[in-house]
């Protein structure tokens, strides 16, 4: 941390002026010192909301990363507390429900277990150990491990981050590991490995991977027996931060903070040169040059996130058929044209065509992330809308690709089908806004889209689906409540709960899970907890035809429908949805939260004509 800036943060007399010093941060250059002078001022002057609860549990000492925790969350703008379970009692926090753990609730648990505290013989002596020690010793590590995974899924309703296992820097049998059976590397592999597929199924437990974590820092620079031998701490102060950092990718991810589009400038961003100067043949892209490789990793990096659902745009200045040229004459390039839901090439200055690109797109300026080389226009747009998430490059191309793979911008819990299907699902919005924009009816309009809409309940399969509905769809969304994935599979298993998704299909195409509803029934009466929809499938009445379902199946089951409408700065386009389906007022209180009742013995149907609904068969 920079001098000044310890005697700024001293001096900060207010939340406002403390968070902004402590956003201006590099959580990776923080000292064990820095951290306790932040966590000082963000005691004095904490940031607002409900924190996120992260609780950390092992068998060695971790309180210098609960410590981190908290101050690397303030630099992302998030408020988190964390909790230090006993040293060594993972198991027993999670059981004993009068424990700190039950009383603090936590939304995320981690787990870190040293293999020289499990068993001091795979750490130490592993070379002394028969095949027969070795493969009982691996059961009961693993055993060890899913014995807490199932205690803490049943009792908390977290999600469970559990840390592998880092491999030693030496081999324990030296050059001969790899020709023994079951060697020491070949341990550890299989050990992580089952630990991945085990729970690759399991909804709230995912594996960090502190193995990658230590290779990539380097083990040496990582782990330290000294430090270990003093204080049971086995990891040095700067990789602490990075395993915090970690930690809060998985938080982050939970909160469904993704953004949805990566928008991207072209000359020296996308490809080595000036297409107006240079010339589309004078470009460097591929593998004529040292350069023209880097360019084309950073387009493979680009591809790749397609692949995770984010959507890619073009932004930048320059004349339309030099860009076109430029496609053209490189077919080579891992990107083409159609790869790019919407772009804006032409001269207008960048935050102006990042507001027209989401404006196109449906979405808010803060689902953008923007990148380009021009450290200017980087500057300019972090100034003009500072919502857009605006990922630094380095000077030199060939780290461009790594800037990207290392940015948690994009972390998801989950990769769905209908994210792999993302662009696709946009250039198909694309051709169904060209078509309305033709039409001269909209009633014709509305027709000629032929849409039909496919009802059933929820699976535990559609859960990240459902999951990412309820923590990105913020226009159309009743209440805008965040389930965690524990809740919604609360709801799925619970008789009391109905947790209903709807896909759409027209004549463009298959625009997948686009909506979800969840009634709660209480004797004759029936709670309308939530009912959102993405933007992308407004405007052709989905909201009423979903509606007109939901009046049909409880109206000859319960007396009265309920639902709740809590206004945020986001979701106006649902203010008036109860009202216009014929619920009526009940009440509305200060803070602008309204409650809604519809009498089903009173109950129409408005006319949706245009959209035929269907109830899956499971």
């Amino acid at each position: 941390m920079r001098p000044e800036a310890l005697s700024e943060i001293r001096a900060a007399e207010s939340a406002v002026s403390l968070h902004a010093l402590v956003g201006s941060l590099d959580a990776t250059a923080l000292t064990s010192r820095d951290v306790e002078l932040v966590s000082r001022a963000l005691r004095r002057h904490p940031m607002g909301g409900a924190p996120t609860r992260v609780a950390v549990l092992g068998n060695h000492t971790l309180e210098p990363l609960a410590v981190r925790i908290p101050v690397h969350a303030a630099i992302r703008g998030v408020n988190a507390s964390a909790w230090t379970g006993p040293f060594g009692q993972y198991i027993q926090a999670v059981l004993d429900e009068g424990s700190g753990f039950g009383q603090f609730q936590p939304g995320l648990v981690f787990l870190s277990l040293t293999m020289r505290a499990l068993s001091p013989e795979v750490h130490g002596a592993f070379a002394s150990l028969d095949l027969t020690r070795r493969t009982s010793e691996r059961e009961k590590i693993l055993g060890q491990v899913d014995d807490w995974v199932r205690a803490a899924l049943g009792a908390t309703q977290a999600l469970l981050l559990v840390a592998n296992f880092p491999r030693p820097l030496e081999a324990a049998f030296g050059p001969a590991d790899s020709g023994q059976e079951l060697g020491e590397g070949e341990f550890y592999l299989e050990i992580n490995l089952e630990l991945q597929r085990r729970y690759r199924t399991e909804r709230r437990v995912r594996i960090l991977d502190l193995d990658r974590l230590v290779a990539a820092y380097g083990s040496e620079r990582a782990l330290d027996d000294r430090l270990y031998h003093v204080a049971k701490v086995p990891w040095r102060e700067g990789f602490t931060g990075r395993v915090a950092e970690e930690i809060l990718r998985y938080e982050g991810a939970l909160r469904g903070a993704a953004r949805k589009c990566l928008v991207v400038d072209l000359d020296n961003t996308l490809w080595g040169g000036i297409v107006g100067e240079d010339g589309p043949h004078g470009l460097q892209i591929g593998p004529s040059s040292a350069a023209g490789e880097a360019f084309a990793d950073f387009q493979r990096a680009l591809k790749g996130l397609q692949g995770r659902g984010v959507m890619l745009a073009l932004c930048s200045k320059n004349n339309v058929a030099d860009v076109d040229a430029a496609f053209a004459a490189h077919p080579e390039m891992p990107l083409r044209r159609e790869d790019f839901v919407a772009e804006r090439i032409n001269w207008n200055q960048k935050p102006a065509n990042l507001v027209a690109l989401a404006a196109e797109l449906n979405i808010g300026t803060d689902a953008l992330a923007f990148v380009d080389d021009n450290p200017a226009e980087r500057t300019m747009v972090r100034g003009a809308l500072p919502e857009v998430a605006v990922i630094e490059l380095p000077a030199d191309p060939a780290g461009y690709a790594m800037a990207l793979r290392k940015s948690a911008l994009f972390d998801r819990l989950d990769i769905t089908t209908d994210d792999r299907a993302k662009t696709a699902q946009y250039v198909q919005q694309s051709r169904r806004l060209s078509f309305e924009r033709g039409a001269t009816d909209m009633g014709v309009f509305l027709a000629a889209l032929e849409t039909e809409i496919f009802v059933r309940p929820a699976t535990g399969d559609d859960l990240a689906r459902v999951h990412q509905l309820v923590t990105k769809t913020n226009q159309f969304n009743l209440t805008t409540r965040r389930y965690t994935p524990a809740e919604l599979e609360r709801f799925v298993e619970d008789g009391n709960y109905d947790l209903t998704i709807a896909r759409l299909k027209d004549r463009f195409g298959d625009m997948g899970v686009i909506a979800m509803h969840l009634v709660r029934r209480e004797g004759a009466a029936a709670d309308l907890e939530n009912f959102l929809m993405s933007c992308r499938a407004l405007g052709r009445g989905a909201e009423t035809a979903l509606m007109n379902r939901l009046k049909g199946r409880y109206g000859p089951r319960v007396d009265r429908i309920t639902a709740t409408f809590v206004p945020t700065a986001r979701n106006a386009p649902a203010v008036s949805f109860l009202a216009d389906q014929g619920f009526t007022l009940v009440s509305e209180e200060d803070d602008g939260i309204r409650r809604y009742a519809l009498e089903t013995s009173s109950a129409t149907e408005i006319p949706c004509p245009h959209i035929r609904i269907h109830d899956e068969v499971m």
